[in-house]
């Protein structure tokens, strides 16, 4: 797969360089989207919608391996 940048001048896609294909050869444009990407804002939305669990620990994210499996906490040495 070949990446072709252009500009659109209202009515065709333009190239920016020359392009060495065959007439008639099928392309597929996609043009990016300037909103937020679906899934992330539904990603979002959902952690939103998660309640706080206020009884974790304030180093809970730190020491996960710790609460989860046991091991020896990070902190201590």
């Amino acid at each position: 797969m070949s990446v072709i940048r252009a500009h659109f001048d209202g009515k065709v896609f333009v190239p920016e360089a020359a392009v060495e294909i065959p007439l008639g050869t099928p392309v597929e444009v996609i043009v990016p989207s300037a909103a937020p990407v679906p899934r992330l804002s539904e990603l979002i939305k959902l952690m939103e919608s998660l309640p706080d669990d206020s009884d974790l620990p304030a180093d809970a994210s730190m020491e996960v391996d710790h609460y989860l499996y046991g091991h020896p906490k990070r902190g201590s040495t």
